[in-house]
């Protein structure tokens, strides 16, 4: 589509086993195995699971930071996976990340000035007028900071006050896309309303389009434009938020939605309690990576791997479950 700002087409990312004194490959862990999506210039994707299920690897491999093992991602219609040093670089200083843990983010010997000012160093850039300080200035003020505070070191700061301050930093390069690793796990949930608001705030501001990686259902239904969920490396579902919160398809994520708690007595759906374990990465299971812990598995569930296609009647509700398609 031509307003996509990125489109990631059967990304794959394995990591080697390797084992014995000369480390010979033994097998492979399919952290992301094909895996496919887009956003729209603005909007926000968001991509739920539990924890270890691919969703961070799906991040540092948009932007390079582990190296994919197959597939294309497409930023500006410029591939990253396929671009040269120059290039690379270039496309970095269009995508910035706001990382999960605000405390081990920010180097603890550095002020907060240069914490926030050192991508323009690095990108060797200056996007504003005046000096390199009243630059991180502004950015402080643009996420809620006081500018006095340019000289302080990370100690002095809470949790809150640390995540404004890496927002801060992704801000710093203008960025077309931000990638938002579990940015409010980290925080208290008064907090967390406080950071989401504020991205909210950028989004509409700014023009900013996000891809929001979260296990927190609750959270990704207030923030994002599109949700997609992962199992074990593949996304098995993926929809509009208010139609897959509506209207859940996948039995794993009607699960999911069933634990998100809520307030009043009379707004409590039907628990959905999963059997069994989450299957080992070492050694998973054949056709359907949730067969082993799903009610309706029969036939090709346990056999075959179900390919994410659109559900008939449901435009733009798309769905991997042989029982479904």
């Amino acid at each position: 589509m031509s307003d996509e700002l990125l489109a990631v087409d059967n990304l794959k990312t394995y990591y080697p086993i390797k084992k014995g004194l000369l480390r010979r490959t033994i097998g492979q862990v399919k952290a992301v195995d094909g895996i496919s999506f887009g956003i729209e210039k603005g909007r926000t994707l968001g991509l739920v699971g539990e924890s270890g299920c691919g969703k961070t690897t799906v991040a540092r491999s948009i932007v390079r930071l582990v190296p994919a093992t197959a597939g294309k991602v497409v930023f500006e219609q410029t591939d990253v996976l396929s671009a040269d040093r120059e290039d690379l670089r270039r496309l970095r200083s269009r995508i910035s990340l706001i990382f999960q843990d605000p405390y081990s983010s920010l180097n603890p010997r550095m002020t907060i000035g240069n914490i926030i000012g050192e991508p323009l160093k690095i990108q060797k850039t200056q996007r504003h007028r005046g000096t390199y300080f009243e630059q991180v200035a502004v950015l402080l003020s643009k996420v809620g900071l006081s500018p006095g505070h340019i000289n302080r070191y990370p100690h002095e700061f809470s949790g809150g006050q640390r995540q404004r301050i890496g927002v801060a930093r992704a801000l710093a390069l203008e960025p077309k896309l931000i990638i938002c690793d579990e940015p409010v796990s980290a925080l208290d949930v008064s907090i967390q309303s406080q950071i989401l608001n504020l991205l909210k705030d950028l989004q509409e501001e700014l023009g900013l389009t996000f891809l929001f990686i979260a296990h927190d259902l609750a959270v990704v239904e207030f923030f994002c434009d599109v949700v997609a969920v992962m199992y074990m490396g593949r996304i098995v579902e993926r929809a509009a938020a208010e139609e897959l919160y509506r209207n859940p398809l996948h039995p794993y994520t009607r699960a999911l939605i069933s634990a998100i708690p809520q307030v009043e007595q009379s707004q409590r759906g039907q628990r959905t309690i999963l059997g069994g374990e989450v299957p080992s990465a070492l050694n998973p299971p054949t056709g359907c990576a949730f067969g082993p812990r799903c009610p309706l598995a029969a036939g090709d569930c346990l056999e075959q791997t179900p390919m994410l296609k659109e559900k008939s009647n449901y435009k733009g509700h798309f769905v991997a479950c042989w029982q479904l398609i």
